[in-house]
């Protein structure tokens, strides 16, 4: 049993006065020198970043020239709906004027219908009518208790009395008026025609 643990002791050789072989040194390996790069490849990479800085220009070109387009495209579309809206608004102004003026007619309508009527004179100046209708009054007894009246004709003014309810009635107070001296014939005014009454001055 001795002789087993002498025979797996283990001694190092200095002690014995062996010297141990030295350990080779690990040899370390330069770096590898890049391998040149051939002319042929060179110049195929230049070439295809040539081509592509000008498609990326192109590209910019293109997409400078889309957006100038969308805003002259926009540009005409708001100068056109602008045009739409000021033509709209001037049709429904002159709309709304035609309303008003087609009510303005209906009222004048309402408060001066078509009517029958005997003129005894006429003037240019409104301020001498009542004298003209004074002068015809005057003239004829058969005018006594009646109305004068006026209306606008062109560049003077006819003055009138009546209303009449039929053309007989008119003629034969046309008649009545002759015979005293007034010269006197009907008169049918539009409906909507202002006839206003004379004033008594």
């Amino acid at each position: 049993m001795l002789a087993r643990i002498v025979a797996g002791l283990s001694i190092p050789g200095s002690e014995l006065g062996v010297t141990e072989p030295a350990r080779p040194l690990a040899v370390v390996a330069a770096p590898a020198a890049p391998a040149a790069v051939p002319a042929e490849t060179a110049a195929r990479v230049l070439a295809e970043a040539k081509a592509k800085e000008q498609r990326d220009a192109e590209a910019q070109k293109a997409l400078a020239a889309k957006a100038l387009a969308d805003k002259r495209a926009a540009d005409r579309k708001a100068a056109a709906d602008k045009k739409a809206l000021a033509a709209k608004k001037a049709a429904e102004a002159e709309k709304l004027a035609e309303a008003k003026e087609a009510a303005e007619e209906k009222r004048k309508a309402r408060a001066n219908p078509s009517r029958i009527w005997v003129q005894v004179a006429g003037g240019a100046n409104e301020d001498d009518l009542p004298k003209a209708w004074a002068a015809a009054k005057a003239k004829a007894p058969t005018l006594a208790g009646k109305s004068g009246w006026k209306t606008p004709l062109r560049a003077t003014n006819r003055v009138l009395t009546g209303p009449f309810k039929t053309d007989a009635e008119a003629r034969a107070f046309v008649n009545k008026l002759t015979k005293e001296g007034v010269g006197a014939f009907t008169f049918t005014s539009d409906a909507g025609q202002v006839v206003e009454k004379l004033s008594s001055k």
